[in-house]
């Protein structure tokens, strides 16, 4: 069979693959979709679990179904990640082969064995065979060697006939069909674990980074334990219930407090089902009401930090935010409006809403993936 150039966006939350500049649907658990969740679940009969299942897995057996190790991927010590040990039931320990991993059912499990499960079920998903593939992965402009070698390895290991990496603002720009008219260009990137912001030369082919900065431990997933922490916060006052006390209630929060935030990005106020996060709680509430301003409370904290970082990396190159011509956006948190809000109030500039910031990256990986493995399509 033919070589088929992909590109694929490895997600913190979600995993989303291209072909020629357009994001394939994936199917997978009985569901089409063009995200995948990146997720993966080790059963108790020795099974693995991918994607819809492993995330439902999560609320019920929380230390056997890894989410987001994209950020510990590459990292060495367990000790480096309190942070994610904050957010995540998942249990770490540092092993001397592999760094990080995690301590599951099925043994010492790596953040690449995640990655290798999460890429090899998206591309055979999308109807291919991992080693008629020939893949661009992205990471962050923030991930050092070591991150970046370690998702090279996990491309590799998923059978995949050649992988390069692609820094996920390059791709951001392309997808979005960055040209030379639009000059000094900005990608402001809310992934589901990182923060990216990188300023960009469209005059300049291959586009040329001028500087970015980032946040590893700053995303969508952030703001899902935000709401839920404001949620938490509102039931401990109100009616005495400590849902923090239950570690695995309190991850069942997080996860509708993301289906709030999701709900946030159309409607102008969103509902959290307590019967999904404890059934039978002591309140006989069924559902916390949420509105846009509720929302604004718990996020803003966290977008000043982002704009910090924006900040500083102006302030390396000697510009200002308002210089800027042209404003790319990736990461489905940026679909809020609330945010895309003060995003323009930042930097003066409506953002391009041309290409769903859910896609941009995987489709500009694509293009890329197109050009690169050229030779290797014949």
């Amino acid at each position: 069979m033919a070589k088929v150039a992909l590109g694929i966006d490895l997600g913190t939350t979600n995993t989303v693959v291209a072909k020629d500049g357009a994001v394939m649907p994936i199917h997978h658990d009985k569901l089409v979709s063009k995200l995948l969740p990146s997720c993966v679940s080790y059963m108790v009969n020795g099974a693995i679990l991918v994607g819809a299942a492993a995330k439902r897995r999560a609320t019920i057996d929380p230390e056997n179904a890894i989410c987001a190790a994209k950020r510990v991927i590459g990292r060495t010590r367990a000790a480096d990640l309190s942070e994610y040990l904050k957010r995540y039931p998942s249990k770490l320990e540092t092993d001397k082969t592999h760094g990080c991993v995690f301590k599951t059912r099925a043994g010492a499990i790596s953040p690449v064995d995640v990655a290798v499960e999460i890429l090899r079920t998206a591309v055979q998903g999308a109807g291919l065979r991992p080693e008629d593939v020939c893949a661009v992965i992205t990471v962050p402009a923030a991930f050092e060697e070591h991150q970046r070698q370690a998702t090279k390895t996990a491309g590799v290991r998923a059978g995949f006939d050649a992988v390069e990496i692609l820094e996920e603002p390059v791709a951001t720009a392309i997808g979005h069909g960055a040209n030379k008219d639009q000059g000094i260009a900005v990608v402001y990137d809310i992934g589901g674990g990182t923060f990216d912001l990188a300023v960009m030369d469209c005059k300049l082919w291959p586009i040329g980074i001028i500087d970015h900065g980032g946040d590893l431990f700053l995303g969508g997933d952030d703001f899902d334990e935000a709401i839920a922490a404001h949620c938490a916060a509102t039931l401990l006052m109100q009616h005495h219930w400590d849902l923090r006390a239950d570690k695995a209630a309190f991850f069942r929060l997080v996860q509708e407090a993301e289906k709030a935030k999701v709900r946030f990005s159309h409607d102008s106020e969103a509902t959290i089902a307590l019967d999904q996060v404890a059934p039978g709680n002591p309140t006989g509430m069924t559902s916390l009401h949420l509105d846009r301003a509720d929302l604004a409370r718990c996020l803003y904290n966290l977008v000043r930090r982002t704009f910090r970082t924006c900040d500083e990396v102006f302030e390396r190159i000697d510009m200002t935010p308002l210089q800027v011509d042209t404003v790319f956006l990736a990461g489905g948190a940026t679909q809020l409006p609330i945010l895309r809000e003060w995003v323009v109030t930042y930097f003066g500039v409506e953002p391009s809403l041309e290409v769903s910031p859910f896609e941009a990256v995987a489709r500009g990986a694509s293009l890329v993936a197109k050009e690169v493995f050229n030779k290797r399509l014949g």
